[in-house]
Order: C-alpha cells, then sequence, then structure tokens
C-alpha cells in the first residue's frame, strides 16, 4: 500500500486494503498508519474516519499515528484538532518528534497563540524536552508584534528557564529581533551580556546592530559599529555596507553613499545593482 501511495496510487492502495479485508487478513496498526499517512499527505482528510475506525478495533495508535495526524492538522491550519490529539497522545505516554513540535509551535506563533505556545512548551519540558533555536526565533518573532521590549525579553527568559541553550544563535536571534524594532538600547544590553559571558559576536550580531542604529537614524552610531567590528577582526560583507548605504540614502548624504559605493568596488562586494539602486533611491529623496 504504501508503494502505491507514494506513486500517488490511491484507489490501488484502496484495491489492496479491500482486499486484504476480503480475505481476512488482520488489519495492525501498521497497515492504518500507512492508509492514514498516504491519504493525509495528499490533503485527504477521510483518514479521520480510519482513525476512528481503528480505535473501534481496540488498536492503540502509536506515535507514527499522532505525529502524521497533528502534523497534518497544523498544515491545514486545525490547530484546535492538533492540540487535542497532542493531548490524547500523551496521555499513552508517547511524545511528538522533533519534526511534529517544531511545526506546531509555529504554526500557533503564525496565529498569535503565544501562551498556548508557552503551555506547549512548558508540557514537553516537562518530559524533559528543552527549546530549540529554531523555536526561539519562531516565538520572538511572533511576540515582536508586541512591540514591547518587556514582552519578548520576558518570553526570552521564560524560553532559557525552559532550557534553551544560550549560544550565539540564540542571542543574535534576540538582539536581531530587539534591532529590526529599533530598540537598540535593549539590544545593546543584551550585547554586552552576551560578551560578559565570552560568546565572541560574529557578522550577524554587528549587522543587526548596524542595521538597529539605521533604522533609528543614529548614523554616527552605526559606524561606530561598523569601526568596532574592524577592530575585533570580523570583516564587513555585502550585507553591512547594504545596511549602511541605505541608512545614508534614507538620510539623504548622498555624497557619503557614494563614497561608501566607492569602497565596496575596492573590496569587491560589488555583486549586483543592489547599491547602484539603493544610491538611486537616495538621489529620489533629495529635495
Amino acid at each position: 500500500m504504501d508503494g502505491f501511495f507514494k506513486v500517488g496510487k490511491e484507489l490501488d492502495a484502496f484495491d489492496m486494503a479491500q482486499e486484504m479485508t476480503e480475505k481476512s487478513f488482520d488489519f495492525d496498526i501498521v497497515a492504518y498508519n500507512v492508509l492514514i499517512n498516504g491519504l493525509f499527505k495528499r490533503g485527504k482528510y477521510e483518514s479521520e474516519s480510519f482513525y476512528s475506525g481503528m480505535r473501534e478495533l481496540g488498536l492503540v495508535p502509536d506515535s507514527a499515528t499522532f505525529n502524521t495526524m497533528i502534523n497534518a492538522y497544523c498544515k491545514e491550519g486545525n490547530l484546535e484538532n492538533a492540540l487535542k490529539l497532542l493531548n490524547e497522545m500523551k496521555s499513552y505516554g508517547l511524545l511528538p518528534d522533533l519534526i511534529t513540535r517544531n511545526i506546531l509551535v509555529q504554526r500557533l506563533c503564525a496565529a498569535g497563540e503565544i501562551e498556548k505556545t508557552m503551555d506547549v512548551l512548558n508540557g514537553m519540558f516537562v518530559f524533559g524536552f528543552h527549546p530549540t533555536p529554531t523555536t526561539h526565533k519562531a516565538v520572538l518573532d511572533a511576540s515582536s508584534k508586541s512591540r514591547r521590549a518587556d514582552v519578548i525579553l520576558h518570553i526570552h527568559n521564560r524560553l532559557v528557564g525552559m532550557g534553551l541553550e544560550l549560544n550565539l544563535s540564540t542571542y543574535n536571534t534576540l538582539i536581531s529581533t530587539l534591532c529590526r524594532l529599533k530598540m537598540v538600547k535593549r539590544a545593546t544590553l543584551v550585547f554586552k551580556d552576551m560578551k560578559g559571558k565570552g560568546i565572541s559576536p560574529d557578522i550577524i550580531t554587528y549587522n543587526a546592530l548596524i542595521q538597529g542604529y539605521c533604522l533609528s537614524s543614529h548614523l554616527k552610531n552605526a559606524f561606530s559599529v561598523h569601526s568596532r567590528m574592524l577592530i575585533e577582526g570580523v570583516s564587513p560583507n555585502v550585507e553591512t555596507y547594504n545596511i549602511l548605504l541605505r541608512g545614508l540614502s534614507d538620510a539623504s548624504l548622498i555624497k557619503d553613499a557614494a563614497g561608501l559605493v566607492n569602497q565596496m568596488k575596492e573590496r569587491g562586494l560589488i555583486q549586483n545593482a543592489d547599491p547602484y539602486d539603493i544610491l538611486l533611491s537616495g538621489h529620489g529623496n533629495v529635495k
């Protein structure tokens, strides 16, 4: 049956299932999982009836059954059923796999259900699962919609309390989130905390800070960060220069922007027309 589903021959898969029934072959959990998985993958939600039939026969769903169905409900946007199945899954002493956990968290975050997300993560923490960098990013992206630094930091600290590892990746996510919202003072405090823990910033960290200052129209500070990264031995990349270029262009500092483009040429960092497009857009800002 699995082979038929993989090549899109659903009717042949059903015929085989029918033949198995007629020949009095007992359907086990593996056969039901093949049917449920094959149907869900093709957006056929009749598999719910197979799930019910499986239960009526006294067959106990296993991890594969639950993971498949929770996954599918999430993709369909049916979070209520996904959470209901998650609770049922835990009642059997089973836990979702990493892929299912990540999809469930991402879908809840996309729906703005921050507290439900945290409840799910807390429930996983009880069983020894810790938030991953992927989870951290999804939850911070969702909490950033509040546009409140205290909310973002509170959520971040709660995730740390659940065992989120504080490393360069998680610090970069937090700093980038704050800078994107022009909360550079808070981001700078996080930056100092990171360095205090012996974690060295990389190009992502510096680019985030530069962008935060440019968005806040603090170009002097942006260029100070640029100078600091050079002293620290971190080489600016195309993105660094484009961020600075955009900041100068938005401030109508065309001569400075043109000088920066020349620096990019000297460093061999002009790979496409983006710097020139940014420069031209700056000319449009001049009144």
